[in-house]
């Protein structure tokens, strides 16, 4: 019987970490998605910001 609920605790103990591992990967993808997503709004407001900077220099000349 000990022989038994050992395997079938090392079992469990590898289930839980495969579900931990999972989990863990889901998060930092999700975490890379939003790092990215806020890094790509950020560009996008400079670029405009250029842009709008330089049509005054434009007009100006």
């Amino acid at each position: 019987m000990g022989k038994k609920k050992r395997i079938l605790k090392e079992k469990l103990t590898n289930a839980v970490k495969k579900v931990l591992i999972a989990y863990n990967v889901s998060l930092i993808s999700e975490i890379t998605k939003a790092v990215e997503k806020s890094i790509n709004q950020i560009v996008s407001k400079t670029k405009k910001k250029i842009k709008t900077s330089k049509k005054p220099v434009v007009a100006i000349n």
